[in-house]
C-alpha cells in the first residue's frame, strides 16, 4: 500500500533504510510505462482485463540481457535463457502488441547462427540455435547446452517470424540486416529435405548428450505410436512440414519486399505441400499423422501437433476440417484446451510433459489455425476455454502447461507440478488468443483486417487500444449483441486504414 501510494502521488520514496520498497516502486513504474507502450485490451470484465494485463507483464518479467543482446527468455526458473523456437513464437503471438520483441529475438538468433558442422552439439551451417547458455559452467563445457542446435523447427520458424515482423511493423530496414541470416537459414532446409528420399524435414540427434526428439515435444516419450511404442528416427513431424512450406513463401514474400532473387521457394513450397498430403494425409478422417517414422511409415498418433498445419496455412481445407473435429472430440479437448496426446494412446498421462497435458501456447496456434480457415465454431469454443483458463489460476498467471485432466474433474486446471511460472510464451498466448478471436490481421499498405470477430459470450464489449501497423495506429471498439459483433473504428493515428471482411485468410 505504502509503495502503490507514493507511485500514484508521482513522489520519490523516501529512503529509510528501505532500499527493497524504492526497488517494487521503480518496478512498478517501469512496468506501467511498458503496457502504456502496448497495444491494449480492455473489456467489462476485470478478470479478463487482470488476465491480459498480467500475461503482459509477465512477458516483460522475462526480458534479460546477455552477450550484449537484450532478449525475452523462455521462462524461469528452469529455462531463464534464449531459446530459438520459444522466442520466435513468442514474438510471433506477441507481434500486435510489442513487435520489438519479436525483432529483438531475429537480430538475436542471427548473431548466433551455426557456421559450421559440429556433432557434438548438433550444429550445421545455417541452423538456428535451439538454446544458447552463458557462464562459467557453459564455457567450461560443464552445461551441456551451452551452444546448442537440435532443433528440427527453429529454423523454419525463423524465416516464417521475419516475415510476421515485417507484415506488422513495415520494418524492411531490420529484414535486410538479417538476410544474409534468412538465405542461410533457406539454404540448411534445402539441405536438409535434399538428405530424405521423400524431400521430409527430419531429425535424429547426432550428439549423444542431445535431444531424442527435436521437435517442440521434446521429451523422450512425447512422440510415439498409438499403442505406446517409441518412434524410430530419422523422424519427420507434421508440423514441421508445415513451418517449412510456410518458410518458403515466407521467404519469397521477403526477398520481393527486398527486391532480392528468392530463388526457387515458390516451387519448393508447391512440392514440399504436396508431399506433405502425400505422406502424411489420411483419408479415414484424422487428417494428418503425427509424423513419418525413420522406414517412412506413417505414424496414426491422435495428438494436437497437426493443428499447426492451420495455423500455417498448410493443411488442405477438407482435411483441415477433419483436423478440428478431431481435435475437439472428448478424448482430445479436455475442456480447457486441447490435449497434447489423445487418451485413447497407450501411456497416455494427464501430467505428462506431452503425454497428454495441455499446453497453452500450443493451443492458442491451433485457434489461430482455427480462424485461418473459417472454423467460426471450433474456434469461439477453444478460444473461449483458453480465456477462462487464464482467469482461474491464481493471480492469473499462465503456466507452462497444465493438467489434462476432464474439465468436469476440477473447479480449476491443475498445474503441471514444476511447470514454469512466468513461461513466455504460455503468457503471450492470452493476447494472441484475443488477437485470433478478433480476426485482426496486418495487410499491405498500413492497413488492418477485421474478419467476422468472435467473443465469449460473457464479454460484452471489449476496446483495443494503440493498435500498430507499419506507420500508423487505431483503436477499435466490439461490442457483442447476443454473439452478433459489431465493430467501430476510433482514433485512427498516422497512415491507417481498417478493413472489414467476411473472407478468410488465404492458406
Amino acid at each position: 500500500v505504502e509503495v502503490r501510494a507514493f507511485f500514484e502521488s508521482g513522489q520519490a520514496m523516501p529512503d529509510h533504510g528501505r532500499p527493497g520498497l524504492q526497488a517494487a516502486a521503480r518496478v512498478e513504474r517501469q512496468q506501467k510505462e511498458w503496457l502504456e507502450a502496448s497495444t491494449r485490451i480492455v473489456t467489462d470484465n476485470e478478470v479478463l482485463n487482470a488476465a491480459l494485463d498480467r500475461a503482459l507483464l509477465d512477458v516483460r518479467a522475462l526480458e534479460t540481457t546477455a552477450d550484449g543482446m537484450t532478449f525475452v527468455a523462455a521462462g524461469a526458473p528452469w529455462f531463464d535463457t534464449l531459446f530459438g523456437r520459444d522466442s520466435l513464437i513468442t514474438g510471433m503471438e506477441l507481434a500486435a502488441f510489442q513487435p520489438g520483441i519479436l525483432r529483438q529475438a531475429l537480430l538475436a538468433l542471427a548473431k548466433h547462427q551455426a557456421w559450421e558442422i559440429d556433432p557434438a552439439h548438433d550444429a550445421e551451417p545455417g541452423k538456428i540455435p535451439h538454446e544458447l547458455r552463458w557462464g562459467e559452467l557453459a564455457n567450461a563445457g560443464d552445461v551441456p547446452f551451452g551452444r546448442y542446435f537440435g532443433s528440427v523447427d527453429a529454423t523454419p520458424l525463423f524465416v516464417m517470424a521475419a516475415d510476421e515482423y515485417l507484415r506488422w511493423t513495415g520494418d524492411i530496414a531490420s529484414i535486410e540486416a538479417i538476410w544474409p541470416a534468412l538465405e542461410r537459414a533457406l539454404d540448411w532446409c534445402h539441405m536438409s529435405q535434399d538428405r530424405t528420399p521423400a524431400g521430409l524435414l527430419a531429425y535424429a540427434r547426432v550428439s549423444i548428450a542431445g535431444l531424442e526428439h527435436q521437435g517442440w515435444k521434446d521429451s523422450s516419450d512425447g512422440i510415439c505410436w498409438p499403442d505406446g511404442r517409441p518412434v524410430e528416427p530419422p523422424i519427420s513431424l507434421v508440423e514441421v512440414q508445415g513451418y517449412l512450406a510456410a518458410a518458403y513463401g515466407a521467404f519469397a514474400r521477403l526477398a520481393k519486399a527486398l527486391d532480392r532473387d528468392a530463388g526457387d521457394a515458390a516451387e519448393r513450397m508447391a512440392a514440399t505441400l504436396e508431399t506433405l498430403e502425400s505422406r502424411f494425409g489420411d483419408a479415414s478422417g484424422l487428417g494428418y499423422a503425427l509424423c513419418v517414422e525413420g522406414r517412412g511409415q506413417p505414424v496414426m498418433t491422435r495428438a494436437s501437433n497437426s493443428g499447426h498445419l492451420l495455423w500455417t496455412g498448410a493443411a488442405d481445407p477438407q482435411q483441415a476440417f477433419d483436423v478440428a473435429r478431431t481435435l475437439m472430440e472428448p478424448d482430445l479437448f479436455s475442456g480447457w484446451g486441447v490435449r497434447t496426446l489423445s487418451t485413447r494412446t497407450i501411456g497416455f498421462n494427464p501430467i505428462g510433459y506431452h503425454t497428454g497435458s495441455v499446453w497453452p501456447h500450443d493451443n492458442a496456434l491451433i485457434l489461430a489455425g482455427f480462424r485461418r480457415y473459417g472454423l467460426d465454431a471450433e474456434a469461439q469454443r477453444l478460444g473461449s476455454a483458453l480465456l477462462e483458463m487464464a482467469m482461474a489460476f491464481p493471480d492469473y498467471q499462465v503456466p507452462e502447461l497444465f493438467s489434462g485432466d476432464r474439465r468436469e474433474l476440477r473447479a480449476v486446471p491443475t498445474p503441471y507440478p514444476v511447470s514454469s511460472r512466468p513461461q513466455a510464451w504460455s503468457a503471450a498466448s492470452v493476447p494472441f488468443t484475443m488477437i485470433s478471436m478478433l480476426g485482426i490481421e496486418p495487410l499491405p499498405g498500413n492497413r488492418i483486417s477485421v474478419t467476422r470477430p468472435l467473443l465469449p459470450a460473457w464479454v460484452h464489449w471489449l476496446e483495443i487500444k494503440n493498435l500498430c501497423a507499419g506507420n500508423g495506429s487505431v483503436d477499435l471498439l466490439f461490442t457483442n449483441n447476443d454473439g452478433r459483433i459489431a465493430v467501430e473504428v476510433e482514433n485512427i493515428r498516422g497512415d491507417m486504414e481498417v478493413v472489414l471482411s467476411q473472407s478468410v485468410r488465404p492458406p
